[in-house]
């Protein structure tokens, strides 16, 4: 790629891609250092919606890693359609000798169906029925997304490495009793259990 590589981040942009090439399709962003940072990728008929920026290019390519296409932003939102190739077909060989003479309809009853190609799946994705879907282990209160990145819960942060139950400034968490399985945790408490009421009292409480 040489030196293309993403400058400044100032003005936004939302780009759409849609693969309509009948093959597996990689996304990958080409970040400040002109590496590439791999967001997924996208079986033949899927779509994937990326925020980034105007001086930000990505590179479409083969499950393999083969660059295909660089795209650049444009300012607002667009939607790239992601076609079928001539280099998905494989470089074109020349007729074997003597091969010439042959006439076309016995040409026609020698040929043979291609073999279906079965998709690489790029990072974070595994093959699964034929399709590249997401592997989910992003950890405890989080999940993957579509484009493969780990984003945490509801009303969990990423702090650590970890989704971790958010926190105001002063560093408290913000209303601790909505964690999951505290109202369970309560209604135990309120019969007389006593583990439970610790574990409530550790779990959902202000800290």
């Amino acid at each position: 790629m040489g030196s293309l590589r993403s400058v400044k981040s100032e003005v936004p942009a939302r780009v759409t891609f849609v693969n309509t090439s009948g093959m597996y399709r990689s996304i990958s962003w080409i970040d400040g250092k002109g590496g590439f940072k791999d967001f997924g990728g996208l079986n033949s008929g899927e779509q994937l919606t990326i925020d980034t920026f105007l001086t930000h290019p990505w590179m479409i390519a083969t499950g393999p890693g083969d660059c295909l296409q660089v795209f650049r932003p444009v300012a607002g939102s667009s939607t790239v359609e992601l076609r079928r190739l001539a280099a998905d077909d494989g470089p074109s060989s020349s007729p074997a000798k003597g091969t010439d003479k042959i006439p076309a309809k016995r040409a026609e009853k020698t040929q043979t169906k291609p073999a279906t190609k079965t998709p690489v799946c790029g990072k974070n994705f595994k093959l699964s029925k034929g399709k590249c879907v997401a592997i989910q282990n992003c950890g405890k209160n989080a999940y993957r997304s579509a484009s493969g990145v780990c984003r945490c819960n509801k009303n969990y942060e990423m702090r650590g490495g970890k989704c971790q139950w958010k926190t105001d400034k002063n560093g408290f968490e913000v209303a601790p009793w909505k964690k999951p399985g505290c109202s369970s945790l309560q209604a135990q408490c309120n019969q007389g259990n006593g583990s439970a009421c610790m574990k409530y009292e550790e779990t959902c409480q202000v800290n």
